[in-house]
């Protein structure tokens, strides 16, 4: 039963990595965390364009992450602009009044 159990628990954390979510068991109980959009590999370029040195993988993810959440966050604010335009479609103009903002 206990090794059916183990199965099970592998499975779902296999579906659940492919559709973009790492699961962690933590005393029982499963707590989800999303993966980045974003490819590291392209995340570690940036920081070594602007920077010139070596980036560990910890500082790509983090960047990752901020960015995906500042893109998230213009997206939201250009999804307004784009309403407050009767248009369903979010326009150049209408990411870039919102970073603007």
């Amino acid at each position: 039963m206990v090794g059916f159990y183990i199965f099970q628990c592998i499975l779902f954390h296999y579906q659940n990595i492919t559709r973009g979510w790492v699961w962690f068991e933590k005393y029982g109980e499963q707590v989800g965390k999303r993966m980045s959009e974003l490819p590291l590999a392209a995340v570690d370029r940036i920081i070594r364009k602007a920077t010139g040195v070596r980036v560990s993988e910890e500082a790509a993810k983090a960047l990752a992450e901020q960015l995906e959440e500042m893109g998230m966050t213009i997206s939201r604010e250009a999804s307004v602009f784009a309403k407050h335009a009767n248009r369903k479609t979010i326009t150049g103009a209408d990411i870039k009044l919102a970073i603007k903002k």
